[in-house]
């Protein structure tokens, strides 16, 4: 019987032999399947890793190629004259559009991305010239009285030629093509440098919250009221008070004193609390230093006050914004008023930042934003 069992075992081993050696080979197989697929899975991922870093470096240089045009457009502004500085109708010339472009090239052409130096932009078809629209985030192409530029910076067949793969031709992929696009803008004024607030002035937010337009009236004295909804104050100098203000004005005028920088959202003035006509011969005298000869007119840079009312502001009070006005006439006693209208569209050296106005009633920075 045991030899029968020997003889039955050595029967059965040939097959068991061979059905674990065929179960091997199918592993072998499947684990060769494997690696070859996850060998290109790494190798994909590692062109997939390095067309990231390079799209990362295009959106830097289409950020630095927009504010650069963008800033251009403020340095434009800046030159003309306050007449044209506030003409919606006017266009761009030729110059100074060529300059917006060449400052676009220029510095994207400083640049580099996926390895390869002197990043070209397409500038007939990849930037954009127009207004921006801080509501709906959108620019609209135009050469009239433009504020913005969107510059697109890529590196495909057309322009800079596309991204050669390394390990990626394993699964037939020899090419990537990457993109990226960056929209900046002339935002609302939010910072001002010293000695540009040249009247000691504000205006509440209420006055612009009422849905005050361009070139509508204001009183800057008496003050109290929706008509003459503003305060006067000693910029940050404490105690506020007539004989403060009366040194200030006085300052301006003879050129010893010098306003502070105020920055949107941080700075808080100090406001005197009342319409003050024991100062109001200073006041006068302030305007009469400044006005224009021909139109007796004087363009003022204010800022505007966190207030809900118009009733006479008093103490330390933040200030949320710019607005610009031209006072347009100082009736002497019995009288003692100070009319003006505030101006829109003016462009003023600053950074961006100013959030209480909106992007007509607020003077714009001369310093671009990225917005997009």
């Amino acid at each position: 019987m045991s030899s029968i069992r020997t003889t039955e075992g050595k029967k059965k081993n040939p097959g068991l032999r061979a059905t674990l050696s065929n179960e091997r080979g199918v592993t072998a197989v499947f684990v060769a399947i494997i690696i070859v697929f996850l060998t290109a899975m790494v190798s994909f991922s590692i062109d997939l890793g390095f067309a990231w870093v390079t799209k990362n470096e295009l959106q830097n240089i289409a950020d630095s190629a927009a504010l650069a045009g963008t800033r251009q457009l403020g340095v434009v502004y800046a030159a003309l004259p306050p007449n044209q500085q506030e003409n919606m109708s006017r266009s761009l010339t030729a110059s100074e559009k060529a300059q917006v472009l060449a400052f676009v090239e220029n510095v994207a052409g400083l640049n580099r991305a996926g390895g390869l130096s002197n990043i070209a932009i397409d500038m007939a078809s990849d930037v954009s010239i127009g207004t921006w629209d801080f509501t709906t985030k959108t620019l609209t192409p135009t050469l009239i009285r433009p504020t913005a530029v969107t510059v697109t910076a890529r590196r495909d067949g057309n322009v800079n030629g596309a991204i050669t793969t390394f390990f990626a031709n394993v699964m037939g992929i020899s090419e990537i093509n990457v993109a990226a696009t960056a929209t900046a803008a002339l935002g609302p004024l939010g910072f001002v440098p010293p000695g540009t607030p040249n009247f000691p002035v504000g205006i509440s937010k209420r006055w612009f919250d009422e849905g005050h337009d361009c070139g509508d009236s204001i009183k800057f004295h008496p003050t109290g009221t929706l008509d003459g909804c503003a305060g006067w104050h000693t910029f940050t100098t404490a105690p506020s008070n007539a004989n403060s203000l009366r040194k200030i004005l006085t300052g301006l005028e003879d050129g010893s004193y010098v306003s502070p920088a105020i920055s949107a959202g941080q700075t808080q003035l100090e406001f005197t609390g009342g319409t003050l006509a024991s100062v109001f011969d200073e006041m006068k005298a302030l305007y009469d230093a400044n006005k224009d000869p021909m139109t007796g007119t004087w363009d003022v840079k204010i800022p505007v006050y966190d207030s809900d009312d118009c009733s006479n502001p008093h103490g330390a009070i933040t200030i949320v914004g710019f607005a610009t006005a031209t006072v347009t006439e100082v009736i002497e006693a019995p009288e003692k008023q100070i009319m003006a209208k505030v101006t829109c569209d003016k462009i003023l050296d600053g950074r961006p930042g100013g959030t209480a106005v909106n992007g007509t009633m607020s003077p714009l920075s001369t310093i671009p934003a990225l917005v997009s």
